[in-house]
């Protein structure tokens, strides 16, 4: 139970049936689920879609994991996943064939979860670690899965396990889902995920890339005006999120000694010559204790930063737009380029969380978090909320 609890890694999930249909396929059953009960502790705030009426639908989740070995290395996993966000329509998540080339090498192609952060593999399923939900400010891309390839390779050194993924290939999602949902893609993305580890100590890198296609139908709408009132076409294009080149650093560590668990990550993502070029900056470090077998208390500091960028605007001409029936009319072509670039990417925000883990079950734990977030850029996204989980897997 200690390991689950505090390395994130779900070792005590229960099959919940086994079928045999022939001498070499096997079918294995394992699930989990969370049911999250959340809001806010003022009328005028919201977080993560709640506001001050309890809602146990946000965050609540069901999921469904199908494994079979078909023998001489080689097997099939798919994971069905309905979320409460969603209305719990179900969708894989997961959906990959693995063939273990060696004894240390294995390859996976498929629908595969990007290996962006520490809980990567385990980020929907609530039991893997103590919090109600993993720090926004660290996991806050919009994705999770990738259709593609991925060459997986654990080797000793000295006394510390590593594993290398190798991972090739492609997405299609719809981003900017609150604001301005439109359908985009990852396409070309390539990284390598290290992880290792050595008795209480274990510590991940990851370096992603790709090329982001995301035709959001006003930010196109806005470089033509632009261009036709004297943007060049270069400065016009810094606008669009058109094959632009975006990467993702992301590092972290899990300290599990004696009573102790301090749990941190960072990450950096960049997007060249477009409107989400500025550096998105977050992580965060949580400190628990563990004061029997079953209860933990914890605390969780976040720090989440997107950086002012001017440049952009300081490309465009100063030309007032003409009276069009646009939101902008009125307004100089540079001014109105910068609360643009403003009202996509700007956010500068501190978040604190205290809570408590309480194992009731071998398969089930309680959890409760208040979360108060502090937001230096605009002060109407301050928030106070709780919420209250109950995890389990089968």
């Amino acid at each position: 139970m200690k390991k689950v609890l505090q390395l994130g890694f779900p070792i005590g999930l229960i099959a919940l049936s086994t079928a045999s249909f022939n001498a070499n396929a096997d079918i294995r059953f394992n699930g989990f689920a969370s049911i999250v009960a959340g809001q806010t502790l003022s009328d005028n705030e919201s977080y993560l879609g709640y506001d001050n009426d309890l809602s146990f639908k946000n965050e609540s989740i069901f999921a469904l994991q199908a494994m079979s070995d078909l023998g001489d290395g080689l097997s099939a996993t798919a994971q069905i996943v309905a979320q409460g966000n969603e209305n719990f329509d179900t969708k894989f998540s997961w959906a990959y064939i693995s063939y273990e080339a060696s004894d240390y090498t294995t390859v996976r192609a498929g629908r595969l979860r990007i290996p962006f952060y520490l809980y990567s593999d385990y980020l929907d399923v609530g039991y893997a670690y103590p919090w109600v939900r993993p720090a926004g400010a660290m996991y806050s891309l919009p994705f999770n899965n990738y259709d593609g390839i991925s060459v997986v390779h654990n080797k000793l050194i000295g006394e510390w396990d590593f594993s290398f993924n190798f991972m090739f290939g492609e997405l299609s999602d719809t981003f900017f889902k609150t604001t301005s949902p439109t359908e985009g893609s990852l396409n070309n993305m390539y990284g390598l995920a290290t992880s290792f580890s050595r008795e209480w100590f274990s510590g991940y890198f990851t370096y992603i890339a790709g090329e982001i296609n995301i035709p959001v139908a006003g930010i196109e709408s806005f470089a033509s005006l632009a261009q036709a009132l004297g943007a060049s076409q270069s400065a016009a294009d810094e606008l669009r999120i058109d094959g632009d080149t975006g990467t993702f650093i992301g590092a972290g560590f899990n300290i599990d000694y004696e009573n102790w668990s301090i749990i941190a990550e960072y990450s950096e993502s960049n997007t060249d010559d477009s409107i989400l070029q500025e550096a998105d900056k977050g992580g965060y470090i949580s400190f628990g204790y563990r004061v029997n077998e079953k209860t933990m208390p914890f605390i969780m500091f976040e720090t989440f930063e997107t950086p002012a960028n001017s440049s952009i605007a300081a490309a465009m001409p100063g030309t007032v737009i003409p009276a069009l029936g646009t939101a902008y009319d009125g307004i100089p072509v540079n001014i109105a380029t910068q609360a643009i670039v403003d009202a996509t990417n700007r956010d500068e925000y501190t978040a604190t969380s205290v809570g408590v883990r309480y194992n009731f079950h071998p398969s089930a734990a309680f959890k409760v978090q208040y979360t108060s977030v502090d937001n230096d850029y605009n002060d109407a996204w301050d928030a106070d909320s709780i919420a209250f989980a109950v995890d389990v897997v089968f």
